[in-house]
């Protein structure tokens, strides 16, 4: 039976050296993953509506204080640090 043991024991070996290399193996494709293509998609979908969402919010504030304060839009950007060519992404 120790004989017996001891071959199923290298088989066993044998078969998790396998695993753990097509493990390795199979990480190197994990970009090319269709379920993790669309969650970054979805994310990526998700980062652009909220950088629009900030950039609208900055304008909205913008319109607001130059109205209430007297002030240019130039001057606006300029106190602010905002970049003149900020747009929508």
């Amino acid at each position: 039976q120790t004989d017996e043991r001891t071959s199923l024991n290298e088989e066993l070996a044998e078969i998790e050296a396998q695993w753990s290399t097509q493990q390795a193996e199979l990480q190197t494709f994990k970009e090319c993953d269709p379920e993790l293509m669309r969650q970054k998609r979805d994310e990526s979908t998700v980062a652009r509506s909220a950088a629009n969402r900030w950039t609208d919010n900055i304008f909205i504030m913008q319109s607001w204080v130059c109205e209430r304060l007297n002030m240019d839009s130039a001057d606006f950007t300029k106190h602010f640090g905002i970049p003149e060519d900020m747009d929508n992404v």
